[in-house]
C-alpha cells in the first residue's frame, strides 16, 4: 500500500471525525478512505481507529501512529516546497545587513559574480556596524561578526574570527621589547569600544587563555579606525585578519606574538550568517549563504598567507 495516501486517510479522518467528510476534504469516496484507513492497519498489525455509528476514536495505538503520521506529512510538504523552489530562478529583493569594514572588504566585492548568476534578483546592502533587528529592519540576512547571543535567529557559521596582535614598524623601533603576551602591559595598547572590557585574551592553542588588562590613549568605534592607527604608530592592536592580512603582508603592520591569537570574549569567535528561523530556508538567503561560503573557502583567503597563519 501507498503509506502517504493511508496517512492522508488517518489524518484526515481524525481531523473531520468521520470517512464521509474526511472523504470531501480529499475528494475521494468514503469507501477509499475506510479502506486505506483499514490498509494501514493490516500494514501495522494492530486496531488504529475505534468505529461507530456516531464518531471514530483513535485507540492508543492509533493515537501513536497519528502524531508521527502528521509529522511525515508535514516533512513531505516542506520537501515539496524546498524542490519547487529549486526548480525555479530566485528572483526579487534580497535585504542584508552587515558591518561597515567586514562588508565592504569581504560581502560587497563578491555580489556582482552572485547577481550575475541570478539575473531575476535584487540585493539591498546595509552597512553599519549598529546591530539591527532584522524583523525591525525588514532585513532577510545579516552577517554578524564575535560570539552569537541572538535567541530566535538561526545562524551558519561562514568563517573562523581570529585576531592577531600588531602594531606598524615604527612604533616598535621606540618600544620597550615584546616576547609574551604579559609585556603588552607596557605598550600602549589601542581600544575598540565594542570590546566588552580591557581585556584581551591571547591564547596559543595548548593552554588557558591568557588575560592582559590593557590600557593606551586612544580608543575607536571602528576596526578601520583602529587600523590606521596602528599603522600611523600610535599603538599595538588586536585586529582580526580578514582586515590586516594585506597590511601585515605589505609590511605595513608586524604581526607580533605569531604563536598566539586574540579575542575579546571567552565565548566562541566567528562570522555567521544569521536569519529569521521559517519552515524552510528562503531559497535567495540559503543561495548568498552558498555563495559567501563558497568565495570565503576554508581556510578563508584572508588566511591563506604566510603571516595570517
Amino acid at each position: 500500500m501507498d503509506l502517504i495516501d493511508g496517512f492522508r486517510a488517518l489524518t484526515k479522518a481524525v481531523e473531520t471525525g468521520s470517512f464521509s467528510a474526511a472523504a470531501r476534504e480529499l475528494g475521494v469516496r468514503a469507501s477509499s478512505v475506510s479502506r486505506l484507513v483499514a490498509a494501514l492497519e493490516v500494514e501495522f498489525g494492530t486496531q488504529l481507529l475505534r468505529r461507530s455509528t456516531r464518531r471514530l476514536s483513535l485507540t492508543e495505538a492509533g493515537l501513536a501512529c497519528h502524531e508521527r503520521a502528521l509529522r511525515v506529512l508535514a516533512e513531505v510538504e516542506e520537501m515539496r516546497g524546498v524542490l519547487a523552489e529549486r526548480q525555479t530562478s530566485p528572483q526579487g529583493l534580497l535585504r542584508v545587513n552587515a558591518p561597515v569594514s567586514f562588508g565592504h572588504r569581504h560581502v560587497a566585492p563578491h555580489i556582482p559574480a552572485f547577481l550575475r548568476r541570478y539575473p531575476d534578483l535584487r540585493i539591498d546592502l546595509d552597512l553599519t556596524d549598529h546591530r539591527v533587528d532584522l524583523v525591525e529592519a525588514a532585513a532577510d540576512l545579516a552577517i554578524r561578526i564575535g560570539a552569537l547571543d541572538e535567541a530566535g535567529l538561526t545562524a551558519r557559521r561562514l568563517a573562523p574570527q581570529r585576531r592577531l596582535v600588531c602594531a606598524s614598524p615604527d612604533y616598535l623601533r621606540e618600544a620597550p621589547p615584546l616576547d609574551a603576551p604579559e609585556d603588552l602591559v607596557r605598550h600602549e595598547c589601542l581600544g575598540f569600544h565594542l570590546q566588552p572590557t580591557d581585556l584581551w585574551l591571547l591564547t596559543d592553542g595548548t593552554g588557558p587563555l591568557r588575560e592582559i588588562r590593557i590600557a593606551g590613549r586612544m580608543r575607536a568605534n571602528t576596526s578601520d579606525a583602529l587600523l590606521e592607527a596602528a599603522i600611523g604608530g600610535l599603538g599595538i592592536a588586536l585586529l582580526p585578519t580578514w582586515l590586516v592580512a594585506e597590511a601585515i603582508a605589505a609590511g605595513r603592520l608586524v604581526h607580533l606574538l605569531p604563536g598566539f591569537v586574540g579575542r575579546f570574549s571567552r565565548r566562541e569567535q566567528g562570522i555567521y550568517g544569521v536569519y529569521i528561523p521559517n519552515r524552510h530556508l528562503s531559497p535567495k538567503v540559503r543561495l548568498f549563504l552558498d555563495h559567501l561560503a563558497r568565495a570565503f573557502g576554508r581556510p578563508p583567503y584572508w588566511e591563506r598567507g604566510r603571516d595570517a597563519r
